[in-house]
């Protein structure tokens, strides 16, 4: 974050903190809890939102070099990514152009081309196919075949977007719109991959979204944790088109403020990237949280540590420790949000509050219902 916004973040914060207040919406919002239950919505959600839309896989660390490459199946279709010899990032379905095998099946590594283990058709990191085992036998077939199925894919912020349904190359400028320069202030590309956690949530994916997008929980949830040090009632929250920011500030922000002191690791800033991906910035690193949709009532849960530029001269054992402090904070909301899709399942009638201190969930589900409409035609047909 660069100098400017932090200090227009930090004065706001403070003046918060001196006057015990909070960023508010203007009204409360109430939604029906079968937005949550119901089957027929749940698959247009993946459709618009987890199809249609680019959604961040990796980060640029995790694929230094030519040859380097990642599997992935968290949109529910098997994907390839690889850095081809040019140093660009290339997408494909990781599905073999003859009978449909997986064609790589180790989660990442390095290659100078892809074998599928079915029948052995090669191909190059581009997606080509280079080989046909007696290519003889497939002579005369119309149309021939090229090489693996490409899927759209942009680099751009130290990130890997991809998107799998078809269309138009991607344009990571326009889909962030204003949170763009937020992006680029972050810095994420400077950053450096160090481990994921995940975890395995039997809620729909909303559920478990919600609670990265607001601080109202901290005093209930977190008491023994992160509520010691942050206060989660004077947060800051900003929209910038369908993405937002929210900033909470820690409880000494204020005395560190007026006494002086150097205050950005007073502050923890989350950006949050429609639909599904967070970046929690505290001082020397960066969180990656993401949430992705397994079926209606179930959703896997992600943190991944990225370390900050300037900070990599500590050792793997505190960025371990970091990284389990997070995950052991997250933890605290897991048993809550799989208790509310118990209760969200016998009671699909009833309607969920979201207040005005919550407004980062209003403006998310906001986003959806924008992002549903083209689909609402669909949606009303199955119910």
């Amino acid at each position: 974050m660069d100098n400017a916004r932090l200090a227009v973040i930090t004065e706001r914060l403070v003046v918060h903190q001196r006057n015990r207040t909070k960023d508010m919406g203007p009204t409360a919002h109430s939604r029906p809890v079968r937005e949550y239950t119901d089957p027929a919505r749940y698959a247009c959600e993946v459709q618009a939102l987890f199809r249609e839309l680019p959604i961040v896989l990796a980060h640029s660390s995790q694929l230094p070099n030519p040859g380097d490459f990642l599997t992935d199946d968290r949109l529910g279709v098997p994907i390839l990514i690889a850095r081809t010899e040019t140093g660009e990032v290339a997408a494909h379905l990781n599905v073999c152009a003859h009978r449909s095998a997986i064609v790589e099946t180790a989660q990442c590594g390095q290659r100078t081309h892809f074998t599928c283990r079915y029948h052995s058709w090669m191909y190059g990191l581009d997606g080509r196919l280079l080989r046909m085992t007696d290519g003889s036998a497939f002579e005369g077939l119309e149309p021939p075949p090229t090489g693996l199925t490409p899927v759209a894919v942009a680099e751009k912020y130290g990130l890997i977007f991809v998107r799998v349904a078809p269309g138009p190359p991607l344009d990571i400028d326009a889909f962030l719109g204003p949170m763009a320069q937020e992006l680029a202030a972050l810095d994420i590309g400077s950053h450096r991959y160090f481990a994921t956690k995940q975890t395995e949530l039997t809620c729909n994916w909303k559920v478990m979204q919600e609670g990265s997008l607001e601080t109202y929980h901290f005093n209930g949830v977190h008491t023994q944790s992160i509520a010691r040090q942050y206060n989660g009632m004077a947060n800051i929250f900003d929209t910038f088109g369908d993405h937002q920011r929210f900033v909470v500030p820690r409880r000494k922000l204020l005395e560190r403020h007026e006494s002086g002191a150097q205050t950005r690791d007073q502050i923890l800033p989350t950006y949050f990237i429609f639909p599904n991906t967070a970046f929690t910035a505290p001082y020397d690193h960066t969180m990656l949280v993401q949430v992705f949709p397994r079926d209606l009532r179930s959703c896997l849960f992600e943190n991944a540590l990225l370390i900050r530029t300037g900070a990599s001269e500590k050792d793997a054992g505190y960025w371990q420790r970091a990284l389990d402090l997070t995950q052991g904070v997250n933890g605290e909301d897991f048993a809550v949000v799989e208790s509310i899709q118990k209760a969200y399942d016998t009671a699909p009638a009833e309607r969920v509050i979201h207040g005005r201190n919550e407004q980062g969930i209003t403006a998310f589900h906001a986003v959806i219902d924008r992002m549903l409409a083209p689909h609402h035609a669909a949606l009303v047909a199955k119910t």
